[in-house]
C-alpha cells in the first residue's frame, strides 16, 4: 500500500480546478436526473413500486479500524473492500492511498449506486471527522462501511510507511 504525493505543487491548482469544475457540472446533470427518475420509481401514482425492504449490515463487527493496523488490514483484505477517499478532489490530487477511489463526503449520496453492497467500504480522510461521518452515513443506507480511526495522520503516526 503506497501513499502517492504530486511532486509539481504548482500544477495542483489547475488540475484540481478543471477536475472540481468537470466533477461539479457532471454531478448537477446527474443528480437532476437521479433525483426525478428516483421519485417516478417509487411513486405507485405513476406506476412505481414501493421501494424493496432493506437489509441492515449494522452489527458489532462494524467497528472503526485503528489506525496502527489498517494499513496491514488494507493488504489483507485488497480483494474484498474498497477504499474510500472522502475528502476533496483537492486533496486527493496531492496525497491518496494506492488504491483508493475518491467520492466527496457531501457528494456520497450523488453517488451510492456506483457502491457495492458485497464489499466492505473502508474510509478514510486526513483527521478521522469526515470519514467517520461518511461511514455512519453509508451504514444507514444499508451499505457495510467502517472507517480508519485518525485518518491518514494517525496513520502515519503510527508507523505507515509510504513511498
Amino acid at each position: 500500500m503506497k501513499l502517492l504525493e504530486v511532486s509539481e505543487s504548482r500544477r495542483i491548482p489547475k488540475l484540481a480546478q478543471r477536475a472540481h469544475f468537470t466533477y461539479s457540472i457532471c454531478t448537477q446533470v446527474l443528480t437532476r436526473g437521479r433525483a426525478v427518475a428516483a421519485r417516478r420509481a417509487h411513486n405507485p401514482e405513476v406506476g412505481g413500486s414501493n421501494p424493496p425492504p432493506a437489509t441492515n449490515f449494522m452489527n458489532e463487527d462494524l467497528k472503526p479500524i485503528p489506525a496502527a493496523e489498517a494499513g496491514q488490514f488494507l493488504e489483507d483484505h485488497e480483494e474484498e473492500i474498497l477504499l474510500l477517499d472522502v475528502r476533496s478532489p483537492l486533496e486527493f490530487i496531492q496525497e491518496h492511498l494506492e488504491m483508493a477511489r475518491n467520492i466527496h463526503v457531501d457528494e456520497l449520496p450523488n453517488h451510492l449506486q456506483e457502491l457495492p453492497k458485497d464489499k466492505l467500504i473502508v474510509t478514510y480522510c486526513m483527521k478521522g471527522a469526515r470519514c467517520s461521518r461518511a461511514a455512519e452515513y453509508l451504514r444507514s443506507q444499508n451499505f457495510k462501511a467502517v472507517h480508519i480511526e485518525g485518518g491518514l495522520e494517525a496513520m502515519k503516526a503510527a508507523g505507515f510507511q509510504h513511498d
